[in-house]
């Protein structure tokens, strides 16, 4: 049997990935939803061999503790993120399966946790495009950092934001529609993993003031 603990930031995500991978009987989901318990202490406690992780964008910081915190476990990211760079980081940070919705079969799910659990690694073909890429240096990132992959617009918004622009101030700057700006902010929250614009800029100052990884 594989251990399996389920992570996921939607809670009824994580409930139908519980109920599909209990289908199978090769595997054995532990730990139940989430409930705010220290990830440490709930790996400890359950010793799961494999620790799937829904999130979207996927936190490069999360990843490594959880390869840090894992006591060995193997982990699978599941998300909806196409951004190259946001993909490569989660493969860096410690993902050793990444696989993005709609890229494939429910029942294919269970095979993707078994084959992880065997030491192979399952990679959406489009998470295998980006890291081509990036070895081709087609992608313009260092995937050892864990930054938010945020788009050169999404990056100018995010500068006029921490500067203290509203929405209708960096529409006029920029010569676009509010709706396309708060378009814009929506996608930065959702990279940068923040619930509103104050959380927003002290994330973009953290992500600023990280370096390079260390050689």
């Amino acid at each position: 049997m594989v251990r399996v603990l389920v992570l996921d930031e939607n809670p009824v995500m994580e409930l139908g990935l519980h109920s599909l991978l209990n289908a199978d009987p090769e595997i054995e989901v532990v730990g139940g939803p989430s409930n705010g318990s220290p990830m440490a202490e709930v790996i400890r406690l359950h010793g799961p061999d494999v620790i799937l992780l829904g999130a979207s964008p996927p936190a490069a910081d999360r990843i490594r503790a959880l390869a840090r915190d894992g006591r060995g476990a193997r982990i699978i990211v599941l998300t909806s993120v196409a951004d190259p760079a946001v993909l490569l980081r989660a493969v860096a940070a410690g993902a050793h399966s990444c696989i993005i919705h709609g890229h494939f079969k429910p029942r294919e799910l269970a095979e993707v946790v078994l084959a992880t659990a065997r030491g192979q690694s399952c990679l959406s073909a489009t998470v295998v495009a980006a890291l081509v890429m990036w070895l081709h240096g087609n992608v313009s990132v260092d995937p050892r950092r864990s930054g938010p992959g945020l788009t050169p617009r999404e990056i100018e918004i995010m500068g006029l934001i921490s500067g203290g622009l509203n929405n209708r101030r960096i529409a006029d700057r920029l010569v676009i529609s509010e709706k396309t700006v708060k378009n814009h902010v929506h996608s930065i929250y959702k990279r940068l993993g923040a619930d509103g614009r104050d959380h927003a800029i002290e994330r973009w100052h953290e992500v600023k003031s990280e370096g390079p990884a260390e050689e």
